[in-house]
């Protein structure tokens, strides 16, 4: 779900000026010597997990090889977005798409350098660029030792405003009458663009139709404990769910209840 939010707030950045656009290289602060790979890596490389980015793992036989998921950003990295930002380019950017969380603290190290260029409080601006504007009261960010919000997981909100995320994207960026994302940006964030993956710019799709009864162009946000906000555009309607349990959510069952919900809204 952060992840979700993570991306929003780079549309927020495009409509308030502070970033041009997905397609130009990742102003990272790091990733500022022209001379590397690094500034081959676009926003949208990022943003649709096709960053090529990776690390080493050094195992106990004296082998070294190359990791992808990047759970270290939880659990090992002092300053997560440093360490994303210091990883190895693996892959061709935009080539391969291989899910890691890497990339999404790339994108909020760009994010906190945005603000804070700008002389601006990290976390009051970062709030107040997106959960502040929609309402979500209960929405809380974790940080990591650094201070760093970490973008590729560690929010929480109730499932009524995250249920807000996706009214956002209803409203094709619209909130209170005014603008938050670019025009197009829903478009931008709900499509899958490249063939062998139904993810999109960290929101997931339907075109693989893993729910067989929803239209093949509902999106969804998706986190821990099986929480979604489908966004379901041509019905209007957005469906937020979680499962606190330990078992795997149904998801056969989930399909019809939505299928029901949509039957019924109609």
């Amino acid at each position: 779900m952060t992840k979700a939010i993570t991306c929003t707030v780079i549309g927020r950045l495009i409509q308030q000026g502070w970033l041009a656009s997905v397609y130009d290289p990742a102003p990272a602060p790091l990733w500022r010597d022209p001379r590397s790979i690094h500034r081959v890596i676009t926003l949208d490389h990022l943003l649709r997990m096709r960053s090529g980015l990776a690390f080493p793992v050094a195992h106990g036989d004296g082998r070294v090889t190359l990791g992808f998921e990047n759970s270290a950003v939880y659990q090992d990295a002092g300053d997560a977005f440093e360490a994303a930002q210091r990883s190895i380019v693996a892959t061709v950017p935009g080539a391969v798409y291989r899910y890691i969380n890497s990339g999404l603290n790339v994108l909020d190290a760009i994010i906190r350098d945005r603000i804070e260029r700008r002389g601006l409080p990290y976390y009051e601006t970062l709030y107040g660029l997106l959960v502040d504007r929609l309402g979500m009261a209960s929405y809380q960010h974790s940080a990591d030792i650094a201070g760093n919000l970490i973008a590729s997981g560690a929010g929480f909100a109730t499932l009524r405003d995250y249920a807000k995320l996706g009214v956002l994207y209803l409203q094709n960026g619209m909130w209170d009458g005014e603008g938050l994302l670019p025009q197009g940006w829903a478009d931008y964030a709900l499509t899958a663009t490249h063939t062998g993956t139904s993810y999109a710019a960290c929101f997931r799709t339907n075109i693989d139709r893993l729910f067989p009864d929803l239209p093949p162009d509902t999106a969804w946000a998706s986190g821990a404990s099986d929480q979604r906000i489908f966004i379901l555009r041509r019905h209007r309607l957005t469906v937020a769910v979680s499962n606190e349990t330990d078992h795997p959510m149904d998801l056969i069952a989930l399909n019809h209840v939505i299928a029901t919900a949509i039957a019924a809204w109609a």
